[in-house]
């Protein structure tokens, strides 16, 4: 008898569909030259341009690779607001949900008028430094700035 009662083939077959399965699972991830696992984020912003005491408000993509495959490798973003001279002005962690996330970041008014960058990045694209993070351009102006009221904005 090729097949004893204990292993009939209905669960020979349902043990070489888990192994096979198993094989493939780790390819949801986007791998860069290297071999190595990579991740990118895209912000999309209610707008670029605010006045301080506004709220930005945003959603997150996460991706696996270049193909827009969602990526379920990360549970946190880090949104950070920078200076012309990267200097952090304010930071927040936001939990990722099925390669999304949304929240919103008040401006405070202590900011002076300008050009700042927002940047947004997980820990795992944190491997491959900072030129790999978001980045997007925003102008805050502030009304109360002594440079603008001299300018008659």
């Amino acid at each position: 008898m090729l097949f004893n009662k204990k292993y009939q083939p209905k669960h020979l077959l349902f043990l070489s569909l888990l192994i096979f399965i198993s094989l493939f699972r780790y390819e949801v991830y986007g791998k860069d030259n290297n071999g190595n696992y990579q991740e990118s984020v895209y912000l999309h912003l209610c707008r670029n341009t605010f006045v301080t005491g506004e709220i930005v408000w945003y959603r997150a993509y996460c991706f696996a690779d270049e193909n827009a495959k969602t990526s379920f490798l990360s549970k946190a973003l880090y949104v950070e607001m920078v200076n012309d001279k990267n200097q952090q002005v304010m930071a927040q962690t936001v939990e990722i949900v099925s390669g999304t996330a949304a929240s919103s970041i008040k401006i405070p008014d202590t900011l002076s008028s300008g050009l700042y960058k927002i940047r947004a990045y997980t820990q795992w694209m944190r491997n491959d430094g900072p030129q790999c993070f978001y980045t997007c351009p925003v102008y805050i102006y502030n009304e109360f700035d002594d440079d603008n009221n001299a300018k008659g904005m």
